[in-house]
């Protein structure tokens, strides 16, 4: 999957909203449950070494 789907995905569950610096082209494969805390996923995400995030209250940025 994509890192826009993802995200698009977490903006509903998390309720923030997602702006992305750069686009990262890696593509994730993962079974996210709903009551995943949003900071884990985000680490979890990080943890590939494709994409980084940083979070400013309800925002969250997207990188390379």
């Amino acid at each position: 999957t994509a890192i826009e789907d993802i995200m698009t995905q977490a903006a509903r569950w998390y309720d923030i909203n997602v702006v992305y610096k750069t686009r990262p082209d890696g593509r994730f494969v993962a079974k996210i449950p709903r009551a995943m805390p949003l900071s884990e996923l985000l680490k979890l995400l990080e943890m590939t070494g494709e994409v980084k995030f940083s979070v400013e209250g309800k925002t969250v940025t997207v990188s390379k």
